[in-house]
């Protein structure tokens, strides 16, 4: 039952002289809804988790690669541009760097999709995660590289550090790339956020995906805040 879909149903709260708003519950929602999944995830381990949902793995996979196939080296993408205050870009972009070269926890915590972000011996990052808001998750490695001409959109050129993910199936077929650039803005940084996909993927996909940078951006620059 979604009850967020109809702004009618409205509640507000009284514990004693406390008054809770219908989004100060919600937010204590999401709260404890991150809690259990984070305990669920450390509990069941990430090996079994894969193997739980192989299927669905597999069938993401078959999916994705169709899609490159029915593309012909076609591309689309769709950027999402976050403003975020009391950071600089160059700051952010090390702390980010480091984060995925030490394999921090917050890498996957950062989003309920991640269920797996670790960096392999040949230097390559396997991540499992519903790229695009898509059913399942998809089985995705990723080589980060700095931004050159290899990729099928121009690089901004008003966005000074940056990084692009080269990112295969599990059988080694490119499916998508994604594109992050930085620069100083006002007293913070702007984060201008690109997913590119086959030209066959539908639109769901990318404005999906564009949902998903915004929420785990926004919690990796608050956990670097809070620190």
């Amino acid at each position: 039952m979604d009850t967020t879909k109809n702004s009618s149903y409205s509640v507000t709260a009284y514990i004693g002289e406390e008054c809770l708003t219908d989004q100060d519950i919600q937010k204590m929602e999401l709260v404890r809804s991150r809690r259990a999944l984070t305990f669920l995830k450390n509990k069941i381990g990430s090996e079994k988790i894969i193997n739980l949902i192989e299927e669905e793995l597999n069938e993401a996979t078959i999916q994705m690669e169709k899609w490159a196939d029915e593309s012909n080296g076609e591309w689309r993408s769709g950027f999402v541009l976050l403003e975020m205050p009391k950071v600089r870009a160059e700051q952010f972009h090390k702390w980010f760097m480091c984060l995925v070269k030490n394999e921090s926890k917050l890498l996957g915590t950062a989003h309920p999709d991640h269920y797996r972000n670790r960096v392999l011996p040949d230097g390559r990052a396997e991540v499992i995660e519903n790229l695009g808001e898509f059913e399942y998750p998809w089985h995705i490695f990723l080589n980060l590289t700095e931004i050159d001409s290899t990729i099928p959109i121009p690089a901004d050129k008003d966005y000074p550090f940056g990084f692009v993910a080269i990112i295969k199936s599990k059988n080694g077929k490119l499916v998508s790339y994604a594109l992050h650039e930085l620069r100083d803005y006002k007293d913070g940084m702007q984060a201008k956020l690109t997913i590119i996909l086959p030209k066959a993927a539908p639109d769901t996909l990318i404005h999906g995906h564009l949902n998903h940078f915004s929420i785990e951006f926004r919690n990796w620059y608050i956990a670097m805040s809070e620190e």
